[in-house]
């Protein structure tokens, strides 16, 4: 939320020492330590894929929340407020955090299955893909995804990332974050998911998970 307002890297760019084919240019990762200072939020994360992208240009009728998840799309994952209240940049990953009983559960419901094998960014006359299957398409809005390059690093974190949809009403309410990857377990078998989750407080927390995604159907 303290990353609602419109931002400009106007005077940022402006300042800077770096000059590339007579314009000034400052480092992607400039850009987010300012965000950082100017939203009064510190950042976690001292490296990211694009860190060092030249940006030479600014437009102040975009929010640096926006531009947060521009930074967050192109590393690959998302970004988070960590459990010490820094800014953190994370990648998806099918590393199970919590395996969890659907006996657990009350209303437990399990959705479709997706398996991520594709990635695309289609903008214009702008169109980079790589790979065959299921796939995740990138916010064509997203002008820090430059060049075919971006796209490769982003398939090479989600390619064959698998998850389920679900929707569960109430269950144990575990130490995990949005984000973060959880399994149900039904009998034998396990389903990983995406944490969302939705908490009330009475007495103790309690409240339930919800990963909810269009088919590859639907997507297309």
């Amino acid at each position: 939320v303290n990353f609602n307002f419109n931002y400009s890297a106007k005077e940022l760019i402006d300042n800077s020492d770096k000059e590339e084919n007579g314009a000034k240019y400052v480092y992607l990762s400039e850009i987010l330590e300012d965000m950082c200072s100017k939203a009064n939020v510190e950042l976690a994360t001292t490296s990211f894929l694009g860190s060092t992208k030249h940006v030479s240009w600014y437009d102040s009728r975009i929010t640096a929340r926006e531009y947060l998840s521009y930074i967050a799309e192109l590393n690959g994952g998302y970004a988070i407020i960590n459990k010490n209240g820094k800014l953190e940049l994370r990648q998806y990953s099918n590393i199970v955090k919590q395996t969890i009983s659907t006996e657990e559960c009350d209303n437990f419901k399990l959705g479709l299955e997706h398996k991520i094998q594709r990635v695309v960014f289609d903008f214009n006359t702008d169109k980079w893909e790589k790979g065959t299957g299921e796939t995740l398409y990138i916010n064509p809005n997203n002008v820090f995804i430059t060049s075919q390059e971006d796209v490769n690093n982003i398939y090479e974190i989600v390619n064959n990332l698998k998850f389920y949809t679900f929707k569960v009403n109430y269950n144990p309410i575990y130490d995990v974050e949005a984000g973060e990857c959880i399994e149900f377990k039904i009998g034998t078998k396990k389903y990983p998911t995406f944490v969302q989750y939705s908490l009330n407080y009475n007495g103790g927390w309690i409240g339930g998970y919800k990963f909810d995604v269009a088919s590859s159907k639907q997507q297309e």
